[in-house]
């Protein structure tokens, strides 16, 4: 894939589960859950400081090669029903950030920075609180 995308100059649109495949093909990466942007950055950027807590929660679950890792790191809680997403944003119910107000607004996504984006109630002016 790498070869032809270099050799006829174009596009390659990945949809993933793995993250190595992302770290090793991807520029950009757009992280999604049920449906919804979570959040949108460089490659490097998104593995170097992730800010969404789905994506912290999606790193984290990443084996590690190296030391004894134990159990691996899972995101508590079960994917919501697309057909009844939640009142307010779709992860907060299994989100260890949520506050009042991701429970009740949903949050739009914001740019945070130079090609980035989050959407995230941690990460605009008013917080989450």
């Amino acid at each position: 894939m790498r070869k032809m995308r270099e050799e006829l100059g174009m596009a390659i649109l990945l949809i993933t589960h793995d993250l190595a495949v992302v770290a090793e093909m991807a520029h950009r990466v757009i992280v999604m859950y049920a449906g919804q942007v979570m959040e949108e950055a460089k490659v490097e950027d998104l593995f170097e400081k992730p800010l969404h807590p789905y994506t912290v929660g999606l790193l984290r679950s990443i084996p590690r090669m190296e030391g004894d890792q134990g159990r691996l790191y899972v995101i508590d809680g079960m994917v919501p029903d697309l057909a009844c997403l939640p009142q307010g944003c779709s992860f907060h119910p299994r989100c260890p950030e949520a506050g009042p107000r991701c429970r009740s607004e949903r949050p739009l996504l914001q740019n945070v920075g130079q090609d980035r984006r989050v959407c995230c109630w941690l990460h605009t002016e008013k917080g989450v609180n």
